[in-house]
Parts: C-alpha cells; sequence; structure tokens
C-alpha cells in the first residue's frame, strides 16, 4: 500500500512539473534530470526508513506482548472518567515497575557509557530513541566462573544487543536483553542506582550468600509476578515464552480488578448519575478502601510478600487467579516463616529446599528480599 501511494504521488508530481515546463521546451531535460534524482534519493529514504521500521516491529516481538487480557481495559481508558485518580497513580513508582526502555523513562543521563564487569569490557550507548550494550554473549558471561571472567582470553565486545525492557525507578532500575527465546527477556549485567547517580553490577544489589557465583536472571520467571498487571509467562519451550500482560507496570486493575465491565456498565450517564446518588460502592469494580480489613491488606498482599503458588502449571499459563476482593490464599499463599505450620505442602517442600527460607527471611522470621 505505501509502495502504491509512493508511486501515484511521483507520478502526478511529474505531470504537475510537466505542463509547468511546457511553455520552455528545453527545460524538460533538466526538469526530468532533477525528477530521476529525487526519485532516487526519495526511494533511497523509503527503503531505509522501510527497513528500520520492519526491525523495530521484529525487535517488538521479543518484548512482553501488552493488552492481551480480555477483561481488562488499560489504565489509558480509566483517565478518562477518573483523570485525578489517574494523574496520582501516573507519578507514583508503581506505574514504573516497568516500561519498555526509552530516553524518557530511563533516568540515567548519558550519550555512552563504558563498564566493566568483572574484568569483561561493557559499553551502553543510545541510537536515536533505541539503548544498545555491546558486550559479550550473556550466556557465556553468566556460565563463566567469576575468577575466569577476568582471565579469560575470549576477544571482547563481540555482540550488540538492543535492550527493550525495564524494572524499576525508585531505588534502581533494572535492565533486561530479549534472550532470542520467544519473549524471553534475561538479565543485563548491570543496573543503575537512581539516588547514587551509578551504575552497579546487578549481583551487588539484592542481599545474597557472597559465595554464590554471580547468575542469569529472568524477567518471564521472577518479575512478571508483581511488577506487572495480570502477566502470563506462558513458556513454550523449557528456555522460550510468549509472555502476556494486561499492562506493564502496577496498574489501576491491579489493585481494582478487571474493569471491562465497569466501563460498559458506566457508559451510560444516567447510570453514573443513579451511582452517584448511591452509598453502597459500585459492584462492578473494587475499591480496596470499601474492603474489610483482611481482604483489603490482601490486595497489598498480592505483592508485598512471599508466596508459595499451589497450581505452578496453572500460573505459567493463566496467570494468578486472585483478583482484588478475593482471597489471596487459595492459590497465591503468603508464606511467613513464623507459621510454617498452617502450610503444610510448604513446609513440605522447605524439607526438600533447604535454602528456601534462608534466602527469603532473616533468622527472626523478617522478610529480607522483594517488596
Amino acid at each position: 500500500m505505501e509502495s502504491i501511494l509512493f508511486i501515484l504521488l511521483a507520478l502526478v508530481g511529474l505531470c504537475l512539473g510537466w505542463r509547468l515546463v511546457e511553455w520552455h521546451p528545453f527545460l524538460r531535460w533538466g526538469f526530468l534530470g532533477l525528477v530521476v534524482l529525487s526519485l532516487t534519493a526519495a526511494w533511497q529514504w523509503r527503503h531505509i526508513w522501510v527497513k528500520d521500521e520492519l526491525s523495530q516491529r521484529a525487535f517488538h516481538q521479543t518484548l512482553p506482548k501488552e493488552g492481551d487480557q480480555a477483561a481488562y481495559v488499560s489504565s489509558a481508558t480509566c483517565q478518562s472518567c477518573h483523570p485525578s485518580q489517574h494523574h496520582s497513580w501516573h507519578a507514583s513508582h508503581h506505574r514504573t515497575m516497568t516500561q519498555f526502555v526509552s530516553q524518557d523513562a530511563v533516568l540515567a543521563r548519558f550519550e555512552k557509557v563504558s563498564l566493566n564487569y568483572l574484568g569483561r569490557p561493557i559499553e551502553l550507548s543510545w541510537e536515536g530513541d533505541s539503548l544498545w550494550a555491546t558486550m559479550d554473549e550473556p550466556e557465556w558471561l553468566f556460565n563463566t566462573p567469576e575468577a575466569e571472567l577476568a582471565e579469560s582470553q575470549k576477544p571482547p565486545l563481540t555482540q550488540r544487543y538492543q535492550l527493550g525492557l525495564m524494572t524499576g525507578a525508585h531505588h534502581m532500575q533494572v535492565f533486561w536483553i530479549p534472550s532470542g527465546q520467544g519473549n524471553a527477556q534475561r538479565i543485563f549485567p548491570f543496573c543503575f542506582l537512581t539516588e547514587d547517580q551509578r551504575w552497579v553490577p546487578f549481583k551487588d544489589t539484592f542481599l545474597r550468600d557472597p559465595s554464590m557465583s554471580h547468575y542469569d536472571q529472568s524477567w518471564n520467571a521472577n518479575c512478571i509476578n508483581c511488577h506487572v498487571t495480570q502477566g502470563r509467562p506462558m513458556p513454550t519451550s523449557p528456555t522460550a515464552t510468549q509472555t502476556a500482560v494486561a499492562e506493564l507496570g502496577i496498574a489501576c486493575e491491579a489493585c481494582h480488578g478487571p474493569a471491562a465491565q465497569h466501563v460498559s456498565s458506566n457508559h451510560s450517564p444516567m447510570r453514573r448519575y443513579e451511582q452517584h446518588g448511591l452509598e453502597k460502592p459500585d459492584p462492578t469494580i473494587v475499591n480496596p478502601a470499601h474492603l474489610d480489613h483482611e481482604r483489603s491488606s490482601m490486595v497489598c498482599g498480592q505483592c508485598h510478600g512471599i508466596h508459595w503458588i499451589s497450581d505452578s502449571r496453572d500460573y505459567y499459563f493463566n496467570g494468578f487467579r486472585y483478583r482484588p476482593g478475593g482471597r489471596l490464599d487459595r492459590n497465591k499463599k503468603p508464606i511467613r516463616a513464623t507459621r510454617l505450620k498452617e502450610l503444610p505442602e510448604v513446609l513440605q517442600a522447605v524439607k526438600q529446599q533447604p535454602r528456601f527460607l534462608a534466602d527469603r527471611f532473616w533468622p527472626d522470621g523478617m522478610v529480607r528480599v522483594s517488596g
């Protein structure tokens, strides 16, 4: 379609130009030469533009698919009727928990920065609104023991990767590299500390056993649990995913529940007017302030805590079944280190994974990781 439009416009321009120089015939050949040069330049520009456009479309296929949940309408829809609430949410760290990479979203200010990861050089640079990393192949990097990296004879800076996804904005921003396996994302070795305004290795930002080696990390298997609204990992193989989310970040519907019915019901001005006159809450949406203290705390507890997933297979393909207003302990059970006896299945799993508690709690039972 774009090619046809381009040709039609070129023909129209040629005809008009030919008519304009009709009164001076010897100018026609000069005009024809100018037309040929212009068309050649325009075609070349279009070729480059289309190539870049197709490249970016292909790159976006490597990122989590957003807006793929029928009952969810997105925060942009909420804004039309709730501008004040949307404004306060938009200024919050909840919104920025996961974002696509852009110059506006990245808090670090640079055009190009050189980093050193355990003796291996890494370069970050902007090309327009695209962020690129020149570095070692991540799988080799993370599978090589720390002590061997600095001594490695492998030539550095062998690969270029576009970074498309980022997590966080409060204390730090973490960046992700498309793995090439569906839209699975793997960790970029450095993150940016917002308060210190400096880059540090990701491995040094979380409390962990200092004897542990550095490690790879999957966004689709970890961060999706809390840093998006209704995420579904959707693995297609042991290493590949076609992850889909209702919305990146912790958006309106993460705490108020899916709003498709609410939007549909309130299209009617009459219903909205009647609803304002009622003392009872609108049954088509959840307001955590109107829930009892236990269910209200569960809205926050779906992210702010350590959990046990009762049916991991169901979660992988359908996401968490919990919705605000429901019971969190049905399939995403909160774990408290001092009350494990209440969860026999977790108690049994802990016996098989001795580090499960030590990696998540201090000896006195206080949570030491997670939001």
